[in-house]
This record gives C-alpha cells, sequence and structure tokens, in this order.
C-alpha cells in the first residue's frame, strides 16, 4: 500500500502589506489571524492521519505572522516523529529578516516569493498600499533566501501588462538565477474588478508561452521555468503531474483558513459553496470522504466535451478554479484549456525533432 500523504495550503491570515492590483483573496474569506488552537488542531488532525504531511504556509502574507507562531508549528510538529513533514513558505518577500532565514535553515523550511520581473515591470501591478515600489525588498530577499539555500524561486503572474513583456522576464531571470514559476491571471478578488485592464485570452497566453519556451529550449536554460518541465514531462511519460493537470488535486489537496475553514484550494477561499467543513469542528478523514469532497474528485470524469480530446490523460480538464472563474461552473474545461492544447501540441512536435536526431542511425 503506498503512503498516504496531504498537502495542506494553510492561510494563517488573508491579510496583506501589498495592494497588489490583481489580488485574487475573495473579500469574504476569513478575516483575523489563526489562533494557537486552530493551528493544533490542523497539525495534530493531520499528522494523526497521514503518513506525510505537507504544509505550505501561505496569505495573504504569511509574515504578518510572528515568528512565534511558526515555531509553535514545528513543536507541534515534533510530537508526530513517525511522519513525513514538509514545509515551505509562499511570500512577498518584503517582511523576510535574517532571523526568519535562520528559523528556516534550522528547521528544514524553504521560502517561494512572487515578483513579476524587473523593476519597471513589477511595480505595474505589485506595490504597497502608498503605491511605493515593492521590487528591491522583495528581490534582496530573494538573493539572502538563495544565499541560505533556503528557497528563492518565484511565480509571476501573467497579465495584460506583462504578458508582451516575457523575454524581458526571462532575461532577468536568467540574469538574477531565478527560477520561475508563470501562473496566468486568476479572475477572482481584486482581479476580477480590474479584470478588463489585466485580463489576458486563452490563446494569447498560449501563443506567449510557445515563443517563450523556444527561447528557454534552444538556450538550453539552467533557469526553470515552470510550467515546461511539468508539460514536458506528461508528455513523455504519458502521466500528469502538476495540480493543474492531476487526474484530481482532491485527492492530495485541502486549503486552511484563519479561522479553520476547509477549501479545495486557497483559489476557493471564502466561496460557500466550496467549504467543506472546519478543522476545529470536524472530523478531518470525515471531511477528506465526505460527498461534496468525491464529487470534486470525480469532476473531470463528468465533463464529456474533453473525453475525445488527445490530451484528455494529461490534462483532466485542467484546473476546476480556472473552470469556475470563466462561468460559475467547474463542471467545464478550464478557461485556458486553448493554451494548453496550443502548448501540448508545440511541445510535443519539439521533443520528436530533439529526440529523432539522437535516434542511432
Amino acid at each position: 500500500m503506498g503512503e498516504k500523504g496531504l498537502s495542506i495550503i494553510v492561510k494563517p491570515t488573508h491579510g496583506c502589506n501589498l495592494a497588489c492590483s490583481y489580488c485574487y483573496i475573495d473579500p469574504e474569506a476569513e478575516q483575523g489571524v489563526m489562533n494557537e488552537s486552530t493551528l493544533e488542531n490542523l497539525i495534530n488532525k493531520s499528522m494523526s492521519t497521514h503518513d506525510s504531511v505537507d504544509f505550505i504556509w501561505h496569505g495573504g502574507e504569511p509574515f504578518i505572522m510572528p515568528l512565534t507562531f511558526y515555531e509553535k508549528a514545528v513543536e507541534l510538529q515534533s510530537q508526530h516523529p513517525d511522519k513525513k513533514v514538509g514545509n515551505g513558505f509562499q511570500s512577498n518577500g518584503t517582511l523576510v529578516t535574517d532571523k526568519i532565514l535562520d528559523f528556516c535553515e534550522e528547521n528544514d523550511f524553504s521560502i517561494g516569493f512572487s515578483l513579476d520581473g524587473p523593476q519597471e515591470i513589477n511595480d505595474k501591478t505589485r506595490y504597497f498600499r502608498n503605491r511605493r515600489s515593492s521590487f528591491q525588498r522583495t528581490l534582496d530577499a530573494i538573493k539572502k533566501t538563495q544565499e541560505r539555500k533556503v528557497g528563492g524561486g518565484a511565480i509571476v503572474v501573467l497579465n495584460r501588462l506583462n504578458i508582451s513583456h516575457l523575454q524581458e522576464i526571462y532575461d532577468f531571470a536568467q540574469q538574477e538565477g531565478i527560477n520561475l514559476k508563470l501562473n496566468p491571471l486568476i479572475k477572482s478578488g481584486k482581479a476580477s474588478d480590474n479584470y478588463q485592464d489585466l485580463g489576458i485570452g486563452p490563446e494569447e497566453y498560449g501563443n506567449a508561452l510557445v515563443e517563450l519556451f523556444d527561447q528557454w529550449f534552444h538556450d538550453n536554460s539552467s533557469v526553470k521555468l515552470d510550467p515546461f518541465e511539468d508539460l514536458m514531462g506528461n508528455l513523455l511519460t504519458g502521466r500528469p503531474w502538476g495540480c493543474n493537470y492531476s487526474t484530481s488535486c482532491q485527492y492530495s489537496f485541502i486549503s486552511v483558513g484563519p479561522q479553520g475553514d476547509i477549501y479545495p484550494c486557497g483559489r476557493f477561499d471564502g466561496v460557500t459553496d466550496f467549504k467543506l467543513g472546519n478543522i476545529n469542528e470536524n472530523d478531518l478523514q470525515n471531511v477528506l470522504l465526505s460527498a461534496k469532497r468525491v464529487s470534486l474528485q470525480e469532476r473531470a470524469s463528468r465533463i464529456e466535451q474533453c473525453h475525445p480530446c488527445e490530451y484528455v490523460k494529461i490534462c483532466n480538464s485542467g484546473c476546476m478554479h480556472n473552470a469556475y472563474m470563466k462561468d460559475g461552473n467547474i463542471d467545464s474545461r478550464d478557461y485556458y484549456c486553448a493554451s494548453y492544447k496550443i502548448l501540448f501540441a508545440h511541445i510535443n512536435q519539439k521533443m520528436k525533432v530533439e529526440l529523432s536526431k539522437a535516434e542511432v542511425k
């Protein structure tokens, strides 16, 4: 029998010290900060029922919480010595201190960041509440984190204001040695209000990534660009990898908010129809085996329009939140379906050419 694992996107607060124009936090998401009782229930309930648990400390901005909160998390995790545990932060980087980096080194925590490229591009969407640039603070934190070898990759949110600057973003990543994850805009929260100015279409997203893939592939770059490596692996093995393409993220992921509310993932926080329970009030195993969650797991099988597609086994109808943001219905194709098809077809052809060169004549 395989190892029983769970990844939890933990949001101890939805508060943040930045005012990014595309923030996806739903206005109805839980307010306040996670207390010690909720933290204890979260760790004890998840680690007592699983062989391994990965905690992704998210937000909002996770470093709004005092470091003592995470020290308590480590103490609680240590009470389950027979279990595997992983910990990582997703941060805007502006509150990272040497003391936090010491903690990460001592306790094997990693830090991932959000940064949209060089300053003139990043400053269009990511800034403090007074519109002051956050760029240098974030970049300084990334460099220190890299020096300490406790992370240092960054998520880039692709939107109307930077989609035509992918070459500059890539050149910046090469120059600074920063691995990037390229995520399209999530239509939720403040991003919904600004969607007319920031939203991008599926073909626009797909074609832009195709152009960038060719550059990256030609360079044989040491910088990792997600989703390219995932997509190459999917095509080579015929097995889906990455939460967007898995048979269902709901076999291994949940999100827990400040007051203990449980959702399928962090993107749904505050959307009442998708609330699965509460970590303080419910048995976690009952939540994970509930009819609502099983229904989410079976989503891909219900989307008949995807069944004839040649890529269905490595895509599984894509991300259910991307489908939901399109028309409020998870039982439809990912909004970026056309993007994936463009990328799958292009990368597949590119790999076939390269593999043919390697064939023994």
